[in-house]
């Protein structure tokens, strides 16, 4: 085909993250073709995002048949740790605690199909990309972005960048925006965001230590409230590997800010601990809605639809649950039993 010739897809997909990632499987699972654009070509795990993947959501990676993968892929299992602890350090006081949190426990009490699981957004997204690509319906296209888009009465025109600039187009019979807060699709419908933000930034990061012990046993979560600037941190894996996330930390923080709060958390002094510091993300919770969530052949999708505070997994469920709302409408319009 020559490079300026025009594709043709049933549905192109803007952004390759989770909801991009789960439309697409859910309109494989219907037998619909797509091409997934996502402007990274590989997933970063330094900075791990979601990490509880809801009973529900695990539910539809079982509808998939990928719930298992996940299970094996994720380095903390429900079997391992079931705890939550609210303490004044990780070094101090135990305030109160709980067991059976995050749905781990929902299948073994009948609630559910699938139990919920402690898993790391990156580790989700390679899994659903090896899935993905072990398919024939869905083109994965990493590297490549969606730059614009032209809607007509029978199909959406899309332009599409790639790395190194060139272009090139896609006709297709719908196009969903799962690229996120900052969507060109929303601004492509003329789409506008509307609600609130929390008055200060909050700070994440990913480091390592191999010296953290804490003091009152091993937890999924520790939500610390006597430090100066109060968080909750918790294990990535048995490695090492922690996330700290701290709220109103404020917009100005460097390395060495972040390695003194990491600290204050665990209640050890820094000289005590070896921290190497990965990554840090500041990051502001938004409660916000689109005034609209599509026309007639461009839907909204996830965070470009609705932002949400992500605690608890709520953005990365959210989104997953959206990808699946849009993904069977369009099979049950594309089969014609709709």
């Amino acid at each position: 085909m020559p490079n300026n010739a025009t594709l043709r897809t049933p549905v192109v997909v803007a952004g390759g993250g989770p909801a991009g990632l789960a439309a697409a499987a859910e309109l494989a699972h219907h037998g619909i073709g797509s091409i997934v654009l996502e402007p990274r070509a590989e997933v970063s795990h330094t900075r791990p995002r979601a990490k509880t993947t809801s009973p529900r959501t695990m539910e539809l990676f079982r509808r998939w048949g990928v719930a298992d993968s996940v299970r094996r892929a994720a380095p903390l299992s429900p079997e391992w740790n079931q705890r939550i602890v609210f303490c004044s350090t990780m070094a101090g006081e135990v305030i109160t605690e709980f067991t059976g949190v995050f749905g781990l426990k929902a299948a073994e009490h009948g609630l559910t199909a699938e139990a919920g699981q402690q898993v790391g957004q990156p580790v989700v997204e390679e899994v659903l990309r090896a899935h993905l690509g072990a398919g024939s319906l869905a083109d994965l296209r990493f590297g490549d972005r969606l730059a614009g888009f032209v809607e007509g009465a029978d199909a959406v025109t899309c332009e599409v960048e790639r790395a190194d600039g060139s272009t090139y187009s896609i006709s297709a019979g719908y196009l969903l925006g799962c690229d996120g807060g900052r969507s060109t699709v929303r601004d492509g419908i003329g789409a506008t965001l509307h609600g609130g933000s929390a008055p200060m930034a909050n700070l994440n990061a990913v480091f390592r230590s191999t010296k953290l012990r804490p003091s009152m046993g091993e937890a999924l979560h520790y939500w610390v409230v006597g430090a100066e600037v109060p968080g909750a941190i918790g294990p990535l894996d048995h490695d090492g590997t922690w996330w700290a996330s701290f709220a109103g930390a404020g917009d100005e923080h460097d390395d060495q800010l972040a390695v003194r709060l990491i600290a204050d958390l665990t209640g050890q002094g820094i000289a005590e601990l070896d921290i190497e510091l990965l990554s840090t993300d500041p990051w502001t919770p938004r409660m916000q809605l689109a005034d609209k969530f599509g026309t007639e052949r461009v839907f909204l999708v996830g965070e470009s639809a609705h932002i949400n505070p992500p605690f608890g997994g709520h953005g990365f469920n959210t989104c997953v649950g959206d990808a699946v709302n849009i993904g069977w409408k369009i099979a049950a319009v594309l089969h014609g039993w709709a």
